[in-house]
């Protein structure tokens, strides 16, 4: 996907989107600071009735191209979030947005064991519970770098 750029009065001018969202507190830093990554302002700020934070940006559209996956693993799918077409503003010349993170992949098929699942915390955030089937190639979690990684994570302890 493109954002389509308009010239007005002679300037570069780019979509921008108000982003309305509403996240459990402790996930309001981790979503204010990947929207402040991707240029956004933030207008509002409050706390509703319900223990939630709700938060209002200004962020160019191309910042939210792919953004509501982020968002949705940030908040463990606790988070609601909708943005709309607000207005044209002067181009912002920065790289916005982009992938930040690869994929933890299984390398073999079988059953995620509770060993292999310990050995892999400090690869990055992990999807499969102990006993879950995986097949060669299913993604089994989130890597802490931009990089996927091939793991093993049906690997059991060889009993001594």
């Amino acid at each position: 996907p493109q954002v389509i750029i308009r010239e007005i009065d002679g300037v570069m001018c780019e979509p921008f989107e108000r982003v309305q969202c509403e996240v459990p507190q402790e996930n309001s830093g981790a979503v204010i600071e990947s929207l402040g990554a991707r240029k956004g302002e933030m207008l509002d700020m409050m706390t509703t009735d319900n223990g939630l934070t709700r938060l209002i940006f200004m962020v160019p559209a191309r910042g939210m191209i792919g953004y509501t996956t982020e968002f949705m693993s940030m908040t463990r799918g606790y988070g609601i979030i909708n943005h709309t077409f607000e207005e044209f503003r002067p181009r912002i010349k920065a790289k916005i947005g982009g992938r930040r993170n690869g994929a933890l992949i299984s390398m073999d098929q079988g059953s995620a064991s509770t060993y292999a699942i310990l050995g892999l915390e400090d690869r990055g955030v992990n999807f499969m519970e102990p006993g879950t089937e995986v097949y060669e190639g299913m993604i089994v979690g989130e890597h802490n770098r931009e990089n996927d990684l091939t793991v093993n994570i049906t690997k059991t302890k060889h009993q001594t």
